[in-house]
């Protein structure tokens, strides 16, 4: 009996080895497609994740995605997302001079009378007040830029108004020495509805990046009868990138079985940093409910709330802003329409997002061409830890250390996108079935002794 035992317990001790060992280090045919990677220089490296890299992912958490060197061995790597605070570093209250006429030397004049801080700040509130009762008839505004370090993304427009609804055209313009002007901005609708005590209000102007001195904003049609009272600037320390701009996605589906339910997908695991309607015509506002997932098994998780529109006044149309939506990459969504109800598909709007900056990271070992593979299935995600390194927190500032995506090459195919089908292990089915015969031989033995001793 004692020889049976030692034997078994030999078998069990060999098996959990060969199970242990079964699996498998990934190599680049375990993934769908891949790119040669070209460039960068030093021993940790990175490339910009975009959105084409997000729609070769199979996973819904983005960690189906290697780098491999020449001798197919998978390096260390992780994803890195940059920070939102980089993104927004202040916001100014930039003062402003109404222009009265179509010429500006009076502006000129005034902005070149810096002799000091304080005795400038003085003579603008002075002349503000001055000119306050005449600024409904102003045809442009002149703009001081405060801070010409930083870039310059957005204006926010306070202003009054004599009537109940106003819309208007702006167009901004930038300027070194407030002589010659470049166009930045051919059109820009500011607007205040009100209806039943419901307001709609479109206040900011949003541009490409810039550090002009000054700027000019320039009524187009005239002036619709408002007061300026304060311009907001937002400032970045960062600079725009391809990577940042906008996606359409594609219209929105109705959800089978559901009313007044609507979807969209991705198309992979996208960080998602605002979201938008893009409507087909005028005339048309919803308001309602925004919901995500990241798989189709999942509950839906409330997001935010729904309000986007595209209205026309007095000829001229004025279109929401973009919604600002917390750190999200889930793959599924879904809109939940409280208005308009019974939605008609041409009416169905086109869902544009924008996508918060991410890169990979990898350690450059081995010989080069390194490859980056996306895509499957089939391969369990690996931890990697990274030595600290000095990569800027400017996701947009270009380095040495930055690489090239390549030509894209066919690797495992299609069949690494599709889940494997479940195989029987045969060790681990052989590891419960000597555990099983272990247990019975056990039992034999015990009942073999008591049988002894009743004797």
């Amino acid at each position: 009996m004692i020889r049976i035992a030692a034997l078994l317990l030999a078998t069990i001790f060999a098996v959990h080895p060969l199970a242990a060992a079964d699996e498998e280090t990934p190599v680049p045919q375990d993934y769908a497609k891949g790119y040669e990677l070209t460039g960068g220089e030093g021993s940790i490296r990175y490339l910009l994740l975009d959105a084409d890299r997000y729609r070769d992912m199979a996973s819904d958490d983005a960690s189906d995605i290697a780098v491999f060197n020449t001798a197919g061995t998978q390096l260390p790597h992780r994803i890195e997302g940059q920070q939102k605070g980089l993104e927004k570093s202040r916001t100014l209250s930039l003062p402003f001079f109404p222009v009265l006429g179509e010429t500006v030397e009076g502006a000129a004049s005034f902005w070149q009378y810096e002799e000091g801080l304080q005795s400038f700040e003085l003579r603008y509130r002075t002349w503000q007040e001055k000119r306050e009762q005449s600024q409904q008839e102003a045809v442009s505004y002149i703009l001081k830029n405060e801070d010409t370090d930083n870039r310059l993304t957005k204006l926010t427009i306070n202003w009054s108004q004599q009537q109940t609804s106003m819309i208007g055209a702006m167009k901004v313009e930038t300027s070194s020495d407030m002589t010659n002007w470049s166009p930045l901005v051919s059109r820009a609708v500011l607007s205040r509805l009100s209806h039943d005590g419901s307001t709609l209000q479109q206040d900011k102007i949003e541009f490409r990046q810039t550090q002009a001195k000054y700027l000019r904003l320039s009524w187009i049609g005239g002036n619709p009868g408002v007061t300026l009272n304060e311009i907001l600037a937002d400032y970045s320390s960062t600079a725009d990138t391809d990577a940042w701009q906008w996606i359409d996605i594609g219209q929105i589906e109705p959800v089978p079985d559901e009313e007044d339910a609507f979807r969209f997908d991705t198309g992979g695991p996208m960080p998602v940093r605002q979201f938008a309607f893009a409507i087909p015509h005028d005339g048309l506002y919803y308001r309602g409910k925004l919901y995500s997932r990241t798989t189709e098994e999942q509950e839906w998780r409330y997001r935010t709330a729904i309000n986007q529109y595209r209205l026309q006044l007095e000829g001229l149309t004025t279109d929401s802003s973009p919604i600002d939506l917390p750190d999200v990459r889930d793959r599924h969504w879904k809109i939940v329409l409280e208005q308009p109800l019974n939605l008609q598909p041409q009416d169905y709007p086109v869902i544009r997002i924008r996508l918060q900056p991410q890169r990979l990271v990898f350690l450059a070992q081995g010989d080069e061409p390194f490859l980056l593979a996306v895509g499957s299935r089939r391969v369990e995600p690996l931890s990697f830890s990274l030595p600290e390194h000095k990569l800027p927190d400017d996701y947009s500032e270009e380095t040495s250390a930055m690489v090239t995506i390549g030509e894209d090459v066919m690797l495992g195919g299609e069949a690494q996108l599709q889940a494997p089908k479940k195989k029987a292990d045969l060790k681990t089915w052989l590891l419960w079935t000597v555990l099983v015969l272990g247990v019975l031989v056990m039992g034999w033995m015990a009942r073999g002794l008591l049988k002894e001793m009743k004797e």
